[in-house]
């Protein structure tokens, strides 16, 4: 699977709404289990609108490497930033907030 094939199995707001807890890389997959929701300009997770939303995606070798070394960079930014803000997350801006969903278009 592809990165764009990955972004086509999830929707913009649970992709900007994993956590690393959510990816197990052992096994190859990811736990959809939150979205990210923006109210005039408050970001919080909620969890997918119905039962069916909450599901595994499995992950290429492909995309599991492209994640570790996504895991990497974030770690590095990390260290070089003092307060990076969300950690947990897989997708934040470049001092950790949360992305808007323009920017995950990009």
């Amino acid at each position: 699977m592809s990165i764009e094939a990955f972004r086509s199995k999830v929707f913009s707001g649970e992709c900007l709404g994993l956590q690393w807890s959510d990816i197990d890389f052992t096994n190859k997959h990811i736990k959809v289990e939150h979205t990210l929701s923006d109210v005039a300009g408050e970001h919080f997770l909620t969890t997918p609108k119905t039962k069916g939303s909450k599901r595994l995606i499995y992950m290429s070798d492909t995309v599991v490497k492209l994640l570790k070394e996504h895991k990497k960079y974030r770690l590095e930014l990390q260290m070089a930033i003092k307060d990076f803000k969300h950690p947990e997350m897989v997708f934040t801006s470049a001092t950790g907030n949360y992305r808007y969903y323009s920017e995950y278009l990009r």
